[in-house]
């Protein structure tokens, strides 16, 4: 009996000791490191999507990452018997790294700069940490500071992860406030539309910088507003964590006040800008097309637009009067033409006005009805002329220049390494060949685009500026089966040089005589949007950039990587962002902590190679 009484003691000990250990074990699930979660999780979600695409290259060697540096921080709790009770509003950080450390990281006042796909995931993260959650005093209480310019855009719902539809055209700081909420609906959010720069009128004024903000994370996606959010955290010296990414690409630097360098230190060496002579006569590239094609759109339909704008508004009041002469009107506008631009251009820009202005003075004394029509087949004639001007004429003229068999300075082929002949573009009308129907293809698109943005800048954008691919293939095929290819379209001015001023005089009478006998009326512009399908923007130059591809034996694109390159959008994958804002928010742990400068950690990572290196900063 005695034996048996020892024995159930014992059971009850080791069952209340193990009873002891389980609870402490379940207590660990409410732990919650979130920038070591979101780590993890882009790395796998990479994973993951090279297995079913098959694109980079997986892991195949055993990944450690960890980041116990913050567990050594001075200060930090980690050893303490306490124990938080479990429950829902305790952040998971109290299991970690304690009270005292939360309630610190409650109350600072973090600035998100940017509200893009990085600033969505940081506001993500930091609403899952807690942040900006005590319930003290506004003056005294944490706060999340978001400010971001833009709007939301299509393309930017698949890598931001907080916007969705129905926040089309709202701003990017309000909607990323709601949906951070929805994650944590205690957190204290400040959202600004402004921009953050040298701006008179700004909320982030001396009084916000000394005393508004304490630490904070950028999520810029330009190097002039990192330089100056930059110096700005040095002025006042503020801890500073930016974070970038290309693809699959991304770096996260901590600039840690009085310690460490700062982001202007160093700096990256400037992009490879494409020579001027490679965009206008020996492109290789598809992106070199896409970029003519680009600069082609704004020198027809925002340049052009409005240097006629400037021109009737240097006029207004001076051919107003009866007795005005207008030779001397004239005579002094070309002189100062050709002072302020130089002859060819001056000779270009009159021609171009002349050419503008000239529509609206021959539709002045007709109804609106026939305004229309006759705009529709003017802006259709011009997008046609266009077209021969741009792959036929101009290539007549370089290889007239450059013939096929010329020699350069050195002896060596003319056309040899990236210099490609270019080849005139016709409309076939026997379409049979795939090469055939992709060059008709392309030019029905650019006359049919064409037309309608020339259109719409005399007329109200509406059913009346569009054509169909049928009238853009009549206009073609009539024009481009006539013996003389150039019969219908405008003639150049004469360029020689004696006959400048003469010239330009002539062409400059058209103008100013339509402003006198027809009030002014100004052209629209083109305000180039990528995003927009139904405007033809993205159309006319994928149209513009693919017939110019094909002319110098570059393969076409579709018009997505049109869009990509024309609209400057910055390849963005939504792991690559996970990875670099986590890192960040574990920077921004350690900025609280007041860990050393040895315990800070800069980051480059690629996760397509895979490559990652950490460096402590300098």
């Amino acid at each position: 009996a005695e034996k048996n009484g020892g024995e159930s003691k014992t059971k009850k000990k080791l069952n209340k000791k193990a009873a002891s250990l389980v609870k402490k074990f379940v207590n660990t699930c409410a732990a919650k490191f979130t920038p070591l979660q979101g780590v993890m999780g882009a790395i796998v979600a990479q994973e993951a999507l090279k297995a079913a695409s098959g694109l980079y290259t997986p892991i195949h060697q055993f990944l450690l990452f960890d980041c116990e540096e913050v567990l050594m921080a001075p200060g930090t709790d980690t050893t303490s018997g306490s124990t938080p009770e479990l429950n829902s509003d305790t952040p998971g950080l109290c299991y970690i790294l304690g009270d005292k450390f939360v309630k610190t990281f409650q109350k600072r006042r973090i600035f998100v700069v940017g509200a893009g796909a990085i600033g969505c995931e940081l506001l993500k993260n930091l609403a899952a940490m807690g942040a900006a959650t005590n319930a003290g005093s506004k003056k005294k209480g944490g706060k999340l500071i978001v400010t971001d310019m833009d709007t939301i855009e299509k393309s930017n719902l698949s890598r931001q992860l907080l916007f969705r539809d129905s926040d089309l055209g709202n701003f990017k700081s309000v909607a990323a406030e709601h949906a951070a909420k929805m994650f944590n609906k205690n957190c204290a959010i400040e959202v600004h539309s402004s921009k953050v720069g040298d701006v008179d009128e700004s909320p982030f004024d001396e009084q916000f910088w000394s005393k508004g903000v304490d630490i904070v994370l950028n999520a810029l996606d330009n190097v002039d507003a990192r330089l100056y959010m930059d110096g700005q955290c040095v002025k006042y010296h503020k801890a500073l964590v930016d974070a970038g990414t290309l693809g699959p690409k991304g770096n996260v630097q901590v600039v840690v006040p009085k310690q460490s360098e700062s982001y202007a230190s160093s700096a990256d060496p400037p992009d490879e800008a494409i020579p001027v002579c490679t965009l206008k006569n020996f492109p290789y590239a598809i992106s070199h097309t896409i970029q003519w094609a680009r600069d082609l759109f704004d020198g027809l339909f925002v340049q052009r637009a409005q240097q006629a704008n400037d021109f009737v508004e240097s006029l207004v009041g001076v051919t107003s009067g009866e007795s005005d002469d207008i030779a001397n009107i004239i005579s002094d506008l070309a002189t100062k033409m050709l002072h302020e631009a130089g002859e060819e251009a001056a000779l270009v820009t009159a021609q171009e006005v002349g050419d503008d202005l000239q529509v609206i003075g021959e539709s002045q004394e007709i109804d609106t009805s026939e305004r229309t029509q006759l705009m529709r087949t003017k802006s259709l004639r011009w997008a046609v002329c266009l077209a021969k001007k741009l792959y036929v004429e101009s290539v007549d003229s370089l290889l007239a220049q450059h013939p096929l068999d010329s020699k350069d300075e050195d002896g060596d082929s003319f056309w040899s390494g990236t210099r490609r002949p270019p080849s005139r573009l016709t409309y076939q009308t026997n379409d049979t060949d795939t090469e055939a129907r992709v060059l008709n293809q392309n030019l029905i698109s650019f006359v049919q685009n064409g037309a309608r943005l020339r259109a719409e800048m005399y007329l109200p954008i509406g059913q009346s500026t569009i054509f169909t691919s049928e009238e853009a293939k009549d206009a073609l095929v009539a024009s481009f089966l006539q013996p003389d290819a150039t019969a219908v379209c405008e003639d150049e001015p004469e360029t020689a040089s004696s006959k400048h001023k003469q010239v330009l005089n002539s062409l400059l009478r058209v103008p100013v005589t339509e402003l006198r006998s027809s009030p002014a009326e100004k052209l629209s512009m083109a305000d180039f949007e990528k995003d927009d399908e139904s405007n033809g923007h993205v159309a006319f130059i994928t149209a513009a950039s693919n017939l110019r591809a094909l002319s110098y034996g570059i393969p076409p694109v579709d018009a997505m990587e049109t869009r990509r390159v024309a609209g400057k959008i910055i390849p963005a994958m939504i792991s690559t962002t996970a990875f670099v804002s986590a890192l960040s928010c574990l920077e921004l742990v350690k900025l609280v902590q007041k860990s050393p400068l040895a315990a800070h950690r800069n980051a480059f990572i690629n996760l397509a190679l895979p490559f990652f290196a950490f460096t402590a900063p300098l």
